[in-house]
């Protein structure tokens, strides 16, 4: 679901980044617009109107830490921040995802993929060069993510973005099956 926002520009009317901006948001309200487990808001704009940051909210059911003997807890709901910077869509400009604590959501998802301490918790790591494509794809990837459909928990190229939660998955989650969980 995406929130309402109106834009009253067409591709045709904008060049370049303008243009690319543009496109990301007609394509996030086309891929996103239809699923109900994914909300999509714009937070902020540049001087066309044109979004530069998303705030995105999963409901979904994800693991959200562990316990001292080691059980996953689980919990639904988890927000995120997409920020596009300046020199967005060059190749040493990519886009920031990072999940926030709120109110509403005032925890991180337990994953080895997301960093969970220090920092740098919240950050996403979306993995291998040249793999992004767009900014719902990559919104769509973080919710394979919290589903654990996708993972890389391995200590070998590219690296987990959070190694403690990557050693937890190998030796623990992945033997008792506590990441494969169905979401209800």
């Amino acid at each position: 679901m995406v929130t309402p926002y109106s834009l009253c520009l067409t591709p045709s009317q904008v060049k370049g980044r303008q243009r690319r901006l543009l496109n990301e948001w007609n394509d996030i309200v086309a891929t996103i617009g239809p699923r109900r487990d994914i909300t999509v808001e714009v937070i902020a704009t540049n001087a066309n109107s044109i979004p530069t940051a998303y705030r995105v909210t999963y409901d979904l059911l994800s693991i959200r830490d562990v316990n001292d003997a080691g059980e996953p807890l689980f919990a639904r709901g988890f927000t995120m921040d997409v920020t596009l910077p300046d020199d967005y869509p060059q190749a040493d400009a990519p886009p920031e995802f990072r999940f926030i604590t709120t109110a509403a959501t005032p925890w991180l998802p337990w994953h080895p993929n997301i960093s969970h301490y220090g920092d740098m918790a919240g950050r996403v790591c979306l993995n291998r060069l040249n793999t992004f494509s767009s900014l719902a794809w990559g919104i769509e990837r973080v919710a394979l993510y919290l589903r654990y459909e996708l993972y890389h928990a391995l200590p070998e190229p590219p690296y987990p973005e959070d190694l403690k939660v990557a050693e937890w998955v190998r030796k623990k989650g992945e033997p008792n099956e506590w990441i494969f969980f169905e979401q209800q």
